[in-house]
């Protein structure tokens, strides 16, 4: 890609279940939420974007790790070439999340909402930091690039 073009990225929730009710939930997500995306429907828009030149995919939630076939949409990406990045709340990157993950994307991106006192708190979830934190080592021992993602909110 020339210098100074742009990487175009489209950012796809394949589902509002989730894990958590955390507080400053932007999507409505919560382990009470069903709505997803079927894999045919996320297939065409990936093939669409990847023809309207979109390079990257940024999967979203809910979280992630809850939709059934996330592999195959991650497959499927990678097929068309797009690099892959996935955003996750890092409780369920347990030995089985993992392995779903591991050659699948670039970038593993897990959200983190400050000190365990107050991540707790927003998670709505005490124990949430310090089970995100130990899933972590199962992380770097797969080889899965992560970094952490941060939301700037006034919730104390």
């Amino acid at each position: 890609m020339a210098r100074g073009s742009c990487q175009r990225t489209i950012q796809v929730h394949p589902t509002r279940r989730c894990n958590l009710s955390c507080k400053h939930c932007y999507s409505s997500s919560g382990p009470g939420a069903t709505e997803s995306l079927s894999f045919d429907l996320l297939r065409e828009v990936l093939s669409d974007a990847k023809a309207e030149g979109y390079h990257t995919l940024s999967v979203s939630g809910g979280e992630p790790l809850l939709y059934p076939e996330l592999e195959e949409v991650l497959d499927w990406a990678r097929t068309l070439g797009m690099r892959i990045t996935l955003t996750s709340n890092g409780m369920l990157l347990h030995q089985r999340g993992i392995v779903r993950l591991a050659d699948r994307v670039d970038l593993l991106a897990i959200s983190l909402d400050g000190v365990p006192e107050s991540h707790d708190r927003i998670r709505c979830l005490q124990g949430a930091f310090e089970r995100m934190r130990a899933n972590l080592e199962l992380v770097r021992a797969a080889n899965v690039p992560f970094a952490f993602m941060f939301t700037l909110t006034r919730i104390k």
